[in-house]
């Protein structure tokens, strides 16, 4: 293979693996609005113990897990056992 043929495969590639982050990070977002109305318990049993909880009020818990390996941070709120609401920050790699 030529050196230019190696650069445009590297190229390639590149670009590959910046478009499946980007869709990661798509699919992240779709993966967490899906457990909107379902028990915190059921996503403690899927995902394990969370990285921190803590009582905002009026009945409203923040359950957070972060990822060690992306720095990504997902919290889901919950209100009477029910996740109510979802967001994650530094999610995109």
């Amino acid at each position: 293979m030529t050196s230019k043929g190696r650069r445009l495969t590297r190229q390639g590639s590149i670009i590959l693996v910046a478009g499946l982050i980007l869709s990661a990070c798509s699919t992240l977002d779709r993966g967490m609005e899906a457990w909107e109305g379902h028990p915190i318990g059921d996503l403690v049993a899927s995902w394990g113990e969370p990285t921190s909880r803590a009582p905002l009020g009026n009945g409203v818990e923040a359950y957070t897990w972060i990822l060690d390996a992306e720095d990504c941070q997902q919290t889901f709120t919950v209100r009477d056992g029910k996740i109510i609401g979802t967001s994650d920050t530094d999610c995109s790699g």
